[in-house]
């Protein structure tokens, strides 16, 4: 759960670099120190992405900080409800924070991005981190993306969000 006490954002932090570059990569087109495999992932998945997805994204709230919250939160809890954590997965996530961060440019509320980027860190630290660590950490996270081959990723990344949508839609219209 999001806690209000804690500095979120911590500015040298391997999470927040990695989250805040795709975030900016996907809501603005700015590649900032992301490897090639990554971007390309995210430039695959970006291209598959359903219609549910985007019905997602327009369904969380950015008018403000205390809506945004909530609903992201909502939906991520919900994503990883049961704790299976993949590379996959976290691409899905990651592309949904940039996707709701470009969204919040398009209307208007680019004050908002920095509280998607604060977010999706302190779900991925309160709830990934330790799976992440014990797989390579981030540095293992973009070597995955350097080493999968373009079929297999796609299809591991295609099957990974649609249960990840799949789930997150049914959390949303719950709400």
């Amino acid at each position: 759960m999001f806690r209000k006490d804690k500095a979120l954002f911590r500015k040298n932090s391997s999470s927040s670099i990695i989250i805040g570059n795709v975030i900016d990569y996907i809501s603005k087109g700015k590649r900032k120190k992301l490897s090639p495999g990554l971007v390309n992932s995210i430039h695959q998945f970006s291209e598959k992405i359903s219609e549910e997805l985007l019905e997602m994204v327009d369904n969380v709230p950015v008018t403000s900080r205390e809506s945004l919250q909530q609903s992201f939160l909502y939906v991520m809890e919900n994503m990883f409800e049961d704790k299976i954590y993949t590379y996959e997965r976290i691409l899905c996530i990651l592309v949904f924070g940039g996707l709701i961060a470009k969204r919040c440019i398009k209307e208007g509320r680019k004050n908002l991005i920095n509280i998607v980027k604060e977010l999706l860190e302190q779900f991925i630290n309160d709830n990934i981190l330790d799976w992440l660590n014990k797989h390579g950490g981030w540095e293992g996270y973009s070597a995955y993306f350097e080493e999968e081959t373009i079929g297999v990723l796609l299809l591991k990344t295609g099957l990974a969000a649609a249960g990840v949508v799949t789930l997150a839609i049914a959390a949303i219209r719950l709400y």
